[in-house]
């Protein structure tokens, strides 16, 4: 039998607590110290504005199709891992918004899309500039001049994307997000009225129908979607509209998702992509009405790109899950889950709405 005396408990107790210690240290520095050893350098072959898609490695390419919030302690983690895009909150200025936006894309050979939700009744510049709710919305003449004057603003602040308008045809749960009358009208026109100013507009959240129950915020939804649910959606494209958002809601009626989420359904996206070429992007896969669905995350993500989202919503910013994400994602393509393909055709959309001509030289 061993036999301690106290000073030996003591020193064990000292180790223990110093093991501990290293155990618990904050995960974003865990998370920094992994991705600095396996950072890839990047030789991408970029000359005026086009740029050779294959000078990109696997694991780049998958960055380039995540979206994540804007921290600015992570900057060097989001730009090392080539992330495709960066959301932010409200601040207080619009100098806030310059100066950290300015800092988030000086050096990056491909920047960041810059995405914010300035829609219904959300304004998150509400300490510099009001905005009116789409409810009070009353004629397409307005809606116009409501995504113009929010176009010039983002532009000014350094913003290339609004996950706006929201086209649902009720708003139930907020009442405000929503236009009260003649949704399609004045959303094509809102939507011309933000792209023409060089910001791209986002309609969401297909296939409609969204905001009228439970709150994929929070819980697993569902929704049956009729022709007149349809319709803003088929609008906006007619107008030009560069990207829609999938939703959270499990669907029926029109578009069925096959028992599961829209944004993890196939049958959903390829409906859409029938009519629609631009930029196809989940809604936050953090919300319960994905995320709660699944017991295995990483089918989550497989699914994701199968269905034929090209942008990943994921707001979950530790760099610790950043890098299970893309590892997942690359796994994926190394087992055929995911076909390679699948990844490139997102990844193409993605640099041509970033303004770049894309080739694929070897």
């Amino acid at each position: 039998m061993l036999d301690f005396n106290e000073k030996d408990i003591m020193i064990m107790l000292l180790v223990l607590i110093s093991l501990l210690g290293v155990i618990n240290l904050n995960k974003d520095n865990v998370g920094m110290s992994v991705v600095n050893l396996v950072s890839e350098e990047k030789n991408f072959e970029i000359y005026d504005n086009e740029i050779n898609l294959n000078s990109l490695t696997l694991r780049q390419k998958i960055g380039q199709m995540i979206f994540v919030l804007a921290k600015v302690e992570h900057k060097d983690l989001l730009q090392n891992m080539n992330i495709g895009g960066i959301y932010f909150w409200e601040k207080n200025s619009k100098d806030v918004y310059k100066n950290e936006i300015d800092y988030f894309q000086a050096s990056m050979e491909i920047p960041f899309f810059v995405g914010i939700d300035l829609e219904g009744c959300w304004n998150p510049f509400s300490s510099f500039k009001e905005f009116p709710a789409f409810k009070d919305v009353d004629n397409e003449q307005e809606a116009y001049r409501i995504g113009e004057e929010k176009g010039v603003l983002m532009k000014e602040l350094g913003f290339s994307i609004n996950f706006s308008p929201v086209v649902d045809k009720e708003d139930k749960i907020w009442g405000c997000r929503s236009f009260s009358n003649n949704v399609e009208g004045n959303s094509a026109s809102y939507i011309r009225g933000l792209q023409n100013q060089g910001v791209i507009a986002t309609a969401k959240h297909y296939p409609g129908n969204t905001l009228i129950g439970k709150d994929p915020h929070v819980d697993v939804a569902f929704s049956i979607v009729d022709e007149e649910d349809l319709r803003p959606f088929r609008w906006a494209i007619n107008n030009g509209v560069k990207a829609i958002m999938i939703n959270n809601l499990i669907t029926s009626g029109e578009i069925d998702s096959e028992h599961k989420p829209s944004v993890v359904s196939g049958n959903v996206i390829r409906t859409l992509s029938k009519d629609f070429n631009g930029l196809i992007l989940s809604d936050e896969v953090g919300m319960a009405g994905v995320s709660d669905f699944y017991t295995d995350e990483r089918k989550m993500y497989i699914d994701l790109v199968n269905a034929g989202n090209d942008v990943i919503l994921d707001f979950r910013t530790e760099p610790w899950h950043l890098y299970k994400i893309i590892s997942i994602i690359e796994d994926g393509v190394k087992t055929g889950e995911i076909k390679e393909e699948k990844i490139d055709e997102s990844v193409i959309k993605i640099l041509k709405a970033k303004g770049f001509e894309v080739k694929r030289k070897v």
